[in-house]
């Protein structure tokens, strides 16, 4: 597909504004405050899985145009290069191997990639690979002992939640099998599993303890099977709705937001950081607030990067710089600093000069670019 699709940036832009919900610091002061204080969790927690699966699908549109080599090159300096976006969470990361939005887009650029290069039918190799990751995610992962570096692959025994690849890498495949679905075959996925959904609500609540209920369906990082299959639900709804009335209320400016997703996931962390130090915890404030200051600021820096930073940051000297200076936030200081934040907007507006560098490194030149022989001077 040659021709943009607006749809995706604008699913990946609702996914950002999610963020805002999940990640802000608010406290429920009122009865009405907390029930949008808890509406707004609920949201929040959809926003990983929505993101997850609209970048599956930009990626797999994307597979066919270069080499596997190109890819590969590219996953692993993201996933290394994105480990700031784990610092800027948990600065002390670096005890151990853990994983995050940006190894998670690594990994999916990957295997996307393999599975649309490897299938002939691209749509049985995401169902087979989404099946594998489950088997790990609900079967192996409960059996599987604590080791360094476990957190990276299975959801965590015990400790903060993270983003292992199992089970979030299952998102990229659900999102590329709902966007080649027919029109009529994705409806009834999703009106059947929202009919399976609410009959599981409801006799789970009345089989369940309430101590058992609420985090079978709510618990996001432990990917309970109730939320694992609210999660699904949800998203093939959404995707459903896209295809239809939804195109409508396409916009503009979330759709920029979209195009602009890891400026959006740096920037708007600073924001809920400041209201977070000033003492500022109404939901209603610090929302809107949030998403007001942190769309122009992305515009902003955008405009101030463009040309002369850009063309900077073709150079493979320039990100040899970048990676001693993010090993040594990493390494030595281990708590926020300017230099972090730094380190974060310039890996969330220059991993694209990277991309084209590395595009040009391995796209073979075509005979018509091919550099003339020089004829020998005759003596």
């Amino acid at each position: 597909m040659n021709q943009r699709d607006h749809s995706l940036d604008f699913l990946k832009g609702i996914g950002c504004m999610l963020m805002v919900f999940s990640h802000s610091y608010v406290v429920s002061n009122t009865s009405l405050l907390f029930i949008m204080a808890s509406i707004g969790a609920f949201m929040g927690r959809l926003a990983p899985i929505l993101f997850f699966s609209v970048s599956g699908v930009v990626n797999a549109l994307q597979a066919k145009r270069r080499p596997l080599r190109y890819f590969a090159v590219f996953a692993g300096l993201f996933a290394i290069l994105g480990l700031i976006y784990n610092a800027y969470w948990r600065p002390d990361f670096g005890t151990g191997i853990e994983s995050d939005i940006p190894q998670i887009v690594a990994m999916t650029i990957l295997a996307t990639v393999i599975v649309e290069k490897t299938f002939k039918n691209p749509t049985v190799g995401y169902a087979l690979v989404a099946g594998v990751l489950a088997l790990l995610h609900f079967i192996v992962g409960p059996l599987v002992p604590a080791f360094p570096g476990r957190q990276f692959l299975f959801v965590p025994l015990e400790g903060p939640g993270v983003f292992p690849l199992t089970p979030w890498l299952i998102f990229p495949m659900l999102g590329n099998i709902a966007y080649r679905l027919a029109d009529t075959t994705i409806r009834r996925i999703a009106y059947g599993l929202s009919g399976l959904l609410v009959a599981a609500l409801v006799i789970s609540y009345f089989m369940l303890p309430s101590t058992v209920y609420k985090p079978f369906w709510t618990d996001k990082y432990a990917m309970t099977l109730g939320y694992f299959v609210l999660s699904v639900t949800l998203l093939y709804v959404i995707y459903a709705f896209m295809r239809g009335a939804g195109t409508k209320l396409i916009h503009p400016l979330v759709t920029y937001i979209g195009r602009n997703s890891f400026p959006f996931m740096f920037i708007h962390i600073i924001w809920i950081r400041l209201f977070k130090y000033l003492d500022v915890t109404n939901p209603l404030i610090v929302w809107p607030m949030v998403l007001v200051l942190t769309v122009p600021t992305i515009m902003l820096f955008d405009r101030l990067q463009k040309e002369r930073v850009e063309r900077l940051f073709l150079s493979p000297v320039a990100w040899v710089i970048y990676a001693v200076a993010l090993a040594v936030q990493i390494v030595y200081i281990h708590d926020y600093s300017f230099l972090l934040y730094v380190l974060g907007l310039v890996f969330a507006y220059e991993y694209r000069p990277l991309a084209q560098a590395l595009k040009a490194y391995f796209t073979p030149k075509s005979q018509d670019q091919a550099p003339v022989p020089q004829q020998p001077t005759s003596a």
